[in-house]
């Protein structure tokens, strides 16, 4: 496993934030949450923040450098017995209150109602996805659809979602595409 320390920085909201890579996968912690301690930098004043967050990415380095791995998943639910819409919506729910732009936070929500839409008895698979990203023939559309569909299938899988709808192979959607654009 390689691991750079750590690098602090700010976001457009003077919010502080460590970025590193673990095996060339970037992570972002704002806060202690996912290494299990109480260190939330963001609660201290502004000028604050920047000390705040070396004690976060010393902690983080620590934490990964004896071997304990970020970003397990977060089981919310004991009996398991959430539905895969149910899990999203969870996803979505974390997604609107992280730090993303309006329009990328729109997006999410509007996927998340068409993938409602099309679920049957809250499930969500790969016909599910196939139905929805089917709908776009304009490369540009179907790509901003699938790269938002994916970061929120991701975060579902960060919570409890048992299986990725997305990871099948998608040939046979662009065979479609490409069927559609003919």
């Amino acid at each position: 496993m390689k691991l750079a320390y750590p690098k602090i920085s700010f976001d457009k909201d003077s919010k502080v934030f460590v970025t590193f890579y673990v095996d060339k996968k970037r992570y972002r912690l704002y806060n202690g949450d996912r290494i299990g301690i109480k260190l939330m930098p963001n609660t201290y004043p502004v000028e604050e923040r920047y000390q705040m967050g070396k004690l976060l990415a010393s902690e983080v380095y620590k934490y990964v450098q004896t071997g304990n791995t970020i970003f397990k998943r977060i089981v919310t639910d004991e009996n398991n017995t959430r539905t895969d819409l149910e899990v999203l919506k969870l996803a979505l729910d974390r997604k609107l209150k992280s730090n993303l732009s309006k329009k990328y936070l729109e997006t999410l929500e509007f996927i998340y109602l068409k993938i409602k839409e099309i679920s049957k008895d809250g499930e969500v698979n790969e016909k599910t996805i196939e139905k929805l990203l089917s709908n776009y023939v304009n490369a540009t559309s179907y790509n901003t659809i699938r790269t938002h569909l994916s970061a929120l299938i991701s975060e579902a899988m960060n919570l409890s979602l048992k299986h990725n709808p997305m990871q099948r192979n998608f040939l046979q959607l662009k065979q479609l595409k490409n069927y559609l654009n003919n």
